[in-house]
């Protein structure tokens, strides 16, 4: 289903969630500027670089998803790499990873990470990485409203919302009382996992969403996420 213009922005359709990534992926790379993309069967051109910077959030999660083999720059040919604000995502390695993490950090010239945990981690490997803060907050306030184009503008009331880990089914309702309690819309912005917990009945959602004052956003681009934060009277979180 793919309804625009309604409450419901949800937009499931059958060739999955993987595809569609690629394609929103496509969509921000096209909108975001010039970019040169390298894969491992590209590695004979790492050559020509002068660093290969990996960073930063979760990209050495290593637990029920994520694979960090790309970021530790396994099987890539390389001279220099520096490891900016990189996130680790968790509060310590598996075992069976620690010495994976240990060659694979060595490869780096430099290590920096965004949380103190990622320091902690990287000082238990032996190798020397620095807290650095989250990239996103080396811009101010006004810098990011000038990229996303809505300094000076007024927004009527309005809650935002994004979870990690959410039910939709349960914290609906809680989402509408809200919405009718203040007077005000509701965006609930989802990911990945949260999709996971979509009701069965994919149609009883839209139905109800239909005469909702939340709306469910399927996926969000960058510049669409932190307009949506940016433009909220209050934003919820885990």
């Amino acid at each position: 289903a793919d309804r625009r213009g309604g409450a419901a922005e949800i937009g499931m359709r059958g060739d999955g969630l993987a595809s569609d990534g690629l394609r929103r992926a496509d969509v921000f790379i096209d909108d975001g500027g010039q970019y040169f993309l390298f894969s491992v069967a590209d590695k004979h051109k790492f050559g020509s670089l002068d660093y290969i910077v990996v960073g930063s959030d979760q990209v050495w999660h290593c637990g029920d998803w994520g694979e960090p083999g790309p970021y530790l720059l396994e099987g890539a040919l390389f001279k220099r790499a520096i490891a900016y604000a990189a996130s680790f995502g968790m509060p310590e390695l598996p075992v069976n990873q620690r010495a994976r993490f240990c060659r694979g950090l060595k490869r780096f010239v430099a290590v920096s990470c965004r949380e103190e945990e990622g320091v902690e981690i990287c000082d238990g490997l032996g190798v020397r990485a620095q807290h650095v803060v989250d990239p996103t907050l080396l811009l101010t306030t006004d810098d990011w409203k000038r990229c996303i184009g809505i300094q000076g503008k007024e927004f009527k009331k309005n809650l935002v919302c994004y979870f990690i880990h959410a039910d939709i089914e349960e914290i609906l309702p809680k989402l509408e009382d809200f919405a009718k309690e203040m007077s005000c819309s509701v965006t609930f912005l989802s990911n990945d996992g949260a999709l996971r917990k979509f009701p069965k009945s994919l149609g009883d959602l839209l139905g109800r969403l239909k005469c909702s004052r939340v709306t469910v956003r399927r996926s969000t681009g960058p510049r669409q996420f932190v307009s949506a934060v940016a433009s909220a009277t209050w934003v919820l979180t885990d």
